[in-house]
């Protein structure tokens, strides 16, 4: 965000394509200097922040900021005229004249921020007609539940911030924003949409909303927004203006992207018009159908095979896919930076695909496949390539709900190398875990609502294995719950083996 605003101030003139980049490296660089630290890291957003280091504090204390940049505003002791920067908060908004505030007509940053006790729940109407040099704008945690009309006189505002506010819409006149970069509305929890105007914002870079929470539909013809960088997701609709053929010249689109109400792409030409391959700067990717389809729809698998994702992704979950393959690509080792994958609810896919090739992947989710009956060696590798080892980088290993599931084969010596963690639950049918011999690396096991195992594997559990929890498996429980039991050898070295959430001293 911080970066953000650096661009919006426009300090540096550079080309569309590497202004990012060249700020990036100047954040980075102060980092290195230790004029900016990490403070923590906000799990909400997914982020790390930062805050002023000491050295940088040091320097800003020997430097002429004043006038310029001000956290206060007092008519008597401040030449309003020569404000350039400033940072209120609403509680001082309670006690100063907003006709102060509409002096600063040099004014090319705005931050309010909410005060505890502050009673400000809107900005006066012509707020902003003498502001017109502003760039940013930073109302956000504040009361407002709207923007001032003379907000159509800001120009040159090139970062407008009104998050966790409750603002219910925008007005049209936000086209008159024709430099707007950045926009942000992410927790605006009382938003009812977008304005129509959105895609004629045509230098807009950062869109941030819960899309998913907060639209019911993209705005009409988004797709000439071409210089989004950040978006999020987007609604599939049916209609003009709102279909996947909007992304197709979103090719600067970075970070994540979520396709949901993917039931509304009809054909295989319709899928291919996102040109997906080619938005290089994404890393997380989310395929998502309706939840309710009832039925298989092999119309599906065309779809999907024509969603093929940029190779440099890093994550990729495809979610209540209803047709009954999954697409070749997704075997592919040139994805070479895939490191995680989640496949939800492919409920009609009766074969897991062949994922063992590629070469980073380290977290694997399979959830409520229920059509799998086996996990075969294809899961591991493609009969061109027996000598490959399955898995090489896989850390982490789930299978969650699968009905159908009944037994797990094709495993070879020296598979899954690197496999620390694995979880087996409510997999009612799955009979055996021979497989776990295998498993030379792993560390945690855990086997819950599996009531048809019977035992461990002959061969014995892994002897990397520091902590097993078995859970609502009684055939399983009664071979190992105590000293007397069939596989208590195979279990009293584990240090943290509990049954039913109960520790099992051994």
């Amino acid at each position: 965000m911080l970066i953000w605003q650096w661009i919006a101030e426009s300090s540096i003139n550079l080309s569309d394509g590497e202004i990012e980049e060249v700020y990036i490296q100047c954040f980075d660089t102060l980092l290195n200097l230790d004029y900016i630290v990490p403070s923590g890291y906000d799990n909400f957003v997914d982020q790390m922040k930062y805050k002023v280091g000491d050295k940088l504090t040091l320097f800003l204390q020997n430097q002429p900021l004043e006038p310029k940049v001000q956290k206060c505003l007092d008519s008597k002791q401040t030449d309003t005229t020569k404000v350039e920067h400033l940072s209120l908060a609403f509680k001082e908004i309670d006690l100063i004249n907003f006709g102060i505030l509409k002096q600063c007509i040099r004014l090319h940053t705005l931050i309010i921020h909410r005060c505890y006790g502050s009673k400000v729940n809107y900005l006066p109407p012509d707020l902003f007609l003498e502001l017109k040099a502003l760039h940013i704008l930073n109302l956000s945690h504040t009361n407002i539940k709207e923007l001032p009309s003379s907000v159509e006189n800001l120009k040159e505002v090139r970062y407008l911030d009104v998050s966790e506010t409750p603002i219910k819409w925008l007005t049209e006149s936000i086209l008159c924003l024709s430099h707007l970069q950045t926009l942000k509305l992410d927790g605006c929890l009382s938003l009812v949409g977008l304005p129509k105007c959105t895609s004629k914002l045509v230098n807009l870079r950062h869109l941030v909303l819960d899309i998913a929470r907060q639209l019911q539909s993209m705005p009409e013809g988004i797709g000439n927004l071409s210089k989004l960088r950040t978006l999020g997701a987007f609604l599939v609709g049916d209609g003009e203006g709102t279909r996947i053929g909007e992304l197709k010249n979103m090719n600067s689109l970075g970070g994540s992207l979520r396709l949901l109400n993917l039931e509304n792409v009809l054909t295989r030409e319709e899928a291919a018009e996102a040109y997906l391959c080619n938005k290089h700067g994404l890393k997380k990717i989310e395929l998502q159908w309706s939840d309710l389809q009832d039925e298989k729809n092999p119309n599906e698998e065309e779809i999907l095979n024509s969603l093929q994702p940029p190779s440099g992704i890093q994550e990729l979950k495809i979610l209540f896919y209803s047709g009954g393959v999954f697409p070749s690509w997704i075997s592919n080792p040139s994805f070479g930076e895939l490191v995680n994958i989640t496949l939800y609810r492919c409920r009609y896919c009766d074969k897991l695909p062949s994922l063992g090739e590629l070469p980073s992947l380290k977290v694997l989710n399979v959830i409520e496949n229920n059509e799998v009956k086996e996990i075969s060696s294809f899961f591991c590798r493609k009969e061109s390539n027996e000598d490959h080892v399955a898995f090489p980088k896989l850390e982490k290993l789930s299978f969650d709900s699968m009905s159908e599931l009944e037994k797990w084969t094709g495993l070879t010596p020296g598979d899954f190398p690197c496999l620390s963690d694995l979880i087996i639950q409510y997999c009612p049918k799955l009979i055996g875990v021979s497989f776990l011999s295998h498993l030379v690396s792993l560390s945690h096991l855990e086997i819950s609502c599996c009531p048809k195992i019977s035992c461990l594997p002959e061969g014995g559990l892994p002897l990397a294995l520091e902590s097993l929890m078995i859970k609502d498996c009684p055939k399983l429980k009664e071979r190992c719950c105590n000293e007397q039991c069939e596989d208590w050898s195979k279990v009293a070295r584990v240090p943290a083996f509990y049954i039913d959430n109960e520790k099992v001293y051994v």
